[in-house]
């Protein structure tokens, strides 16, 4: 008989356990009433707190590189750049048609692309979108005959989608460059 209690009570016990769990989950799944223009918000909102986060474990990950490797960067609009040589041509404006030889690595060492193998690249400003904006910026601060390392973080590089190629998503480049003609 005594058996036959405790099996009764612990049929209750997990039924009433059961029951509440079961309805507080439900209660948590119930969609929130709000208007369009109130989820955008909170959604934007959250976005943008992710992108936050993202960015300053970027930024951690950039600077530790750059202590790592002893270079001495300067900031321009968010990109990193460190001249290792200064040439004497002509400076870089918005209408210019730059050549160049570089290689490009992620932050994590993997190469991506060089000139070695890949051909001069030439980038005509003014007419070109396919270009990292982040790269954009730093050759603005060169002229012809200067060679630089730059370090463009992944929102001035392919952000979140990448290059849909070779290079990943949230993925912080590494250019070594030298600018070789300006026109």
């Amino acid at each position: 008989m005594k058996r036959f209690i405790y099996f009764i009570l612990i049929v209750f016990a997990i039924v009433g356990c059961g029951k509440g769990y079961t309805e507080s989950v439900a209660e948590n799944l119930k969609p929130v009433k709000t208007d369009p223009k109130t989820r955008k918000t909170q959604t934007d909102e959250a976005l943008l707190k992710a992108n936050k986060v993202i960015a300053e474990k970027e930024r951690k990950q950039i600077k530790s590189y750059i202590e790592r490797r002893k270079w001495t960067m300067t900031e321009y609009a968010g990109v990193f750049i460190q001249k290792t040589h200064t040439g004497c041509g002509r400076a870089i404006t918005d209408s210019s048609v730059v050549e160049l030889e570089y290689t490009l690595d992620l932050i994590t060492g993997e190469r991506i692309y060089s000139s070695q193998k890949d051909g001069i690249k030439k980038i005509h400003f003014g007419k070109t979108d396919s270009e990292p904006t982040g790269l954009l910026y730093a050759l603005k601060t060169m002229k012809e005959g200067d060679n630089a390392d730059i370090i463009i973080p992944s929102a001035l590089a392919y952000g979140l989608y990448g290059d849909g190629r070779k290079i990943p998503s949230h993925s912080t480049l590494v250019y070594n460059i030298k600018i070789t003609n300006v026109k």
